[in-house]
């Protein structure tokens, strides 16, 4: 299991000691936070890796699902988190705060999980841990929504349009 984000992204682990807790308790589950800095998480093990551009995606494949806990902050509903698109896109599936983006990128139990409360976090991150053929599914699925909606390929023709509507030229021309 896997989270990543930076210093400031760091309190919104805090949101989700209690499931990971309970559900190191229950089972031998390595959680892996990569970023910048420390939080201590009462009773939570946690393996720290500093971010870095050469091992993010190694760090990242190593894990088998990826959270996006979030705090109630006045911005978190209107902000597009790319680290779901970062799990999805190495083929992890999801479980993320019912939040912002994350609305409109998971399929609640096809590519990942929309959660609210410390009760879904743990049923949820507990039925990933113990079906391994769920999380290769969801896996799958996230992966296939990512190079579907966000890859290059997906987004080429946006990008080209943009382009071509401030310079005022037909998108064929560009």
């Amino acid at each position: 299991m896997v989270w990543i984000g930076s210093h400031r992204t760091l309190a919104n682990l805090a949101t989700v000691v209690r499931p990971l807790r309970a559900l190191q308790v229950a089972h031998p589950v390595v959680f892996r936070a990569i970023g910048a800095g420390e939080l201590p998480l009462a009773g939570v093990e946690v393996e720290w890796r500093e971010w870095s551009p050469a091992t993010e995606i190694e760090l990242l494949t190593e894990c088998h699902i990826g959270i996006v806990p979030l705090n109630d902050l006045s911005w978190n509903p209107w902000k597009f988190f790319f680290k779901t698109i970062q799990y999805m896109a190495v083929g992890l599936p999801v479980i993320a705060r019912r939040m912002g983006s994350n609305v409109e990128v998971i399929e609640d139990g096809v590519n990942g999980f929309l959660v609210e409360d410390e009760r879904e976090w743990l049923e949820r991150l507990q039925l990933l841990v113990t079906d391994p053929a769920l999380r290769e599914r969801m896996g799958a699925a996230a992966r296939a929504n990512v190079v579907k909606r966000f890859s290059v390929r997906a987004q080429m023709p946006r990008v080209v349009a943009t382009f071509a509507s401030a310079l005022r030229l037909p998108s064929s021309a560009a």
